[in-house]
C-alpha cells in the first residue's frame, strides 16, 4: 500500500467513481496497511480482513489517526485451504468476526460489511456442507448475526 500513490494515473486527484482501493489485513500486525491506505486520496477504501488469522482492534490509532474512519466497507473471511499437503488452512475463530463486527458496528457505523466465508477450519469444526464455509444457509442458526452482505 505504501507504493500505491506514486503509481496513480496524473489525473487522478481524488480519485475516480469506478474505483475502490483496498488492502488485506489478516491479523493486528498488519493493521499499518489501512493507516498507508487512508493516507492515499481515493473516493472508495476497503479492506479484505481475509484471511483472518488473528484478532484485530479495528479503533487502532497510528500516528494520531483512527485510519478506519477512510475506509467504506470491509470484507471478512477464514481461509479456505487443504488437509494436507501445500496450501493448509489456518484456523479463524468466531470471536474474531463477532469483535470486528460489533466494534465496526459500534465505533465506524458508516461502513458496510461483508462477511464472505467462515473458512475451512470453521467448516471442519462445524461440519459445514461448503468446504470454504461461505454458504450462509447451512451456518448455525446462532450464526444469524453474521450473515451480513452489504455492498457499497
Amino acid at each position: 500500500p505504501e507504493l500505491i500513490t506514486e503509481r496513480l494515473p496524473d489525473d487522478w486527484n481524488e480519485g475516480w467513481d469506478n474505483v475502490v482501493l483496498g488492502v488485506s489485513v489478516e491479523n493486528q500486525d498488519y493493521w499499518w496497511r489501512v493507516y498507508e491506505l487512508s493516507m492515499v486520496p481515493a473516493k472508495y477504501r476497503f479492506l479484505s480482513i481475509e484471511p483472518l488469522l488473528g484478532p484485530i482492534d479495528i479503533c487502532t490509532i497510528i500516528n494520531g489517526e483512527r485510519p478506519i474512519d477512510k475506509i467504506d466497507w470491509v470484507l471478512i473471511g477464514g481461509e479456505s485451504g487443504n488437509d494436507k499437503g501445500n496450501y493448509r488452512y489456518r484456523p479463524c475463530e468466531i470471536e474474531w468476526i463477532e469483535k470486528i463486527i460489533a466494534d465496526l458496528k459500534e465505533h465506524a457505523p458508516h461502513i458496510k460489511i461483508f462477511v464472505k466465508q467462515l473458512g475451512t477450519y470453521q467448516y471442519h469444526k462445524l461440519g459445514l456442507s461448503d468446504r470454504h464455509g461461505g454458504e450462509m444457509n447451512t451456518w448455525p442458526e446462532d450464526f444469524n448475526h453474521l450473515k451480513i452482505r452489504e455492498f457499497i
